[in-house]
C-alpha cells in the first residue's frame, strides 16, 4: 500500500474520531485531505505515473500558463480540475465527483482559514460526504 494510501487512511480515521471529541474544525481538514490523498494516489495509479513526474507535469504546465500570461494553477486545481476530470471522461464516470471535491475543499478552506465557528451538523456532513467521495474514487479505476 502506499504511504498517501495510508494517510489517506489515518486521515478518514482521525477526523470520525474528531468529531467524536468535539473538535469539528480539524476534522473537516482531515476528511478533505483523507479524499485529496486518495485521489493523488489513484491519478498516479490510472497514468502509470509516480508523483514527480506528475509534479512535473504541473510545473511544465503552469510554466505554459506563465508565457501565455495566464493564471497558473494550484496542486488541488491541477488534480481535481485537470486530472480528474480527464479520468471521468476516459472511464465514463459522474462529473459530479469534481463538484463534490470542490466542495469538500471550500468546506476545509472555510474551516482551516476563516474566523468562524464549525458547527458538529456541519462537520458530520463534510465527514459524510468524504465517505462517500472515496467510495466513489475506489471505482473509478
Amino acid at each position: 500500500m502506499s504511504e498517501l494510501l495510508k494517510k489517506s487512511a489515518e486521515n478518514i480515521q482521525s477526523a470520525s474520531l474528531l468529531i467524536d471529541n468535539k473538535l469539528y474544525a480539524p476534522s473537516i481538514h482531515c476528511s478533505y485531505y483523507a479524499c485529496f490523498q486518495k485521489l493523488k494516489n489513484l491519478i498516479a495509479e490510472a497514468y502509470h505515473s509516480d508523483y514527480t513526474e506528475l509534479d512535473n507535469e504541473l510545473r511544465d504546465l503552469n510554466d505554459k500558463f506563465r508565457r501565455e500570461n495566464k493564471k497558473v494553477i494550484a496542486t488541488h486545481e491541477f488534480y481535481i480540475g485537470y486530472k480528474l476530470d480527464h479520468l471521468i471522461r476516459r472511464e465514463g464516470a459522474d462529473h459530479r465527483l469534481i463538484n463534490k471535491l470542490n466542495d469538500l475543499k471550500t468546506y476545509r478552506n472555510k474551516s482551516d482559514y476563516e474566523n468562524i465557528p464549525v458547527k458538529p451538523e456541519i462537520s458530520k456532513n463534510v465527514f459524510s460526504l468524504s465517505q462517500k467521495v472515496i467510495q466513489e474514487l475506489n471505482k473509478l479505476i
